[in-house]
């Protein structure tokens, strides 16, 4: 099972590396760059929650995150970003999206 199929199943804790489609913007805060939004890793149907700073990224954009799981008592298992970057497409395709 690959890091990317396993993702759901990492313990609270772990640190992990996804790359996959910003699917959702729920919050943002421009003037700090916080973000809340939902997040589709690649080569899966699993959407997650993400949480950070993450600026200069729109939905449906692909990008690369890291960070640690973490449980929020109201809204669940959340990935808590510490690192991200866009990532480039490499098809026409995706260059068109």
């Amino acid at each position: 099972m690959s890091q990317q199929q396993s993702h759901q199943r990492a313990a609270v804790g772990t640190e992990v590396t996804l790359i996959g489609s910003l699917e959702r913007i729920v919050f943002t805060q421009p003037e700090t760059g916080f973000m809340i939004a939902s997040f589709l890793p690649e080569n899966t149907r699993e959407r997650i929650t993400i949480k950070g700073i993450v600026f200069n990224v729109g939905e449906k954009s692909i990008v690369e995150i890291k960070g640690k799981w973490e449980v929020h008592k109201i809204y669940g298992k959340q990935l808590a970003v510490h690192e991200f970057a866009p990532v480039l497409p490499k098809s026409p395709r995706g260059i068109e999206r």
